[in-house]
């Protein structure tokens, strides 16, 4: 073979034979395996987190729902108490005028409506499927639907 066909064929070579194209495949290879193990890790905690809370809850569910419903109603009770408190704390720890008072106020009530409307409409909703009026239920659905988009999307911020 001629001299410059031996060097045609063996730039190639060298490049693949080179540390750098090996070092580019090896870092590739790294970033796969460390995102396989990122996958691995949370589908490991996921399964921790359920056998660890998810599984004692469904069984005390199970075993006592009378005592499961009352803790979960508690738990959500104290949670609307806690958030209701923190808000009334923090309005009266801030400086304000009677305008700040207002939109405070404003929004307060607000956002206590929206979670009243849902609360009573999704109760009103499952008590209408339980007594065999789905035709009632759908049209209360589609009411609360429309009034908690009046709630959320048509009262609140003036441009």
């Amino acid at each position: 073979m001629c001299s410059a066909c031996l060097i045609l064929l063996s730039e190639p070579v060298l490049f693949w034979c080179s540390g750098m194209l090996l070092k580019n495949i090896f870092a590739g290879y790294g970033k796969l395996f460390l995102s396989l193990i990122k996958v691995m890790g949370l589908f490991l905690l996921c399964g921790l987190f359920a056998l660890v809370i998810v599984l004692p809850l469904w069984k005390f569910a199970v075993s006592q729902p009378q005592m499961y419903t009352f803790f979960v109603l508690t738990l959500v009770a104290l949670g609307v108490v806690f958030f209701a408190f923190r808000s009334i704390k923090l309005f009266f720890t801030k400086e304000s005028d009677t305008q700040q008072l207002k939109a405070h106020y404003s929004r307060f009530f607000l956002k206590v409506g929206k979670v009243v409307l849902v609360f009573l409409g999704v109760v009103g909703v499952l008590y209408l499927v339980l007594i065999n009026k789905v035709a009632l239920a759908l049209l209360l659905l589609l009411l609360v639907a429309f009034l908690y988009g009046i709630l959320a999307f048509g009262m609140g911020k003036k441009d």
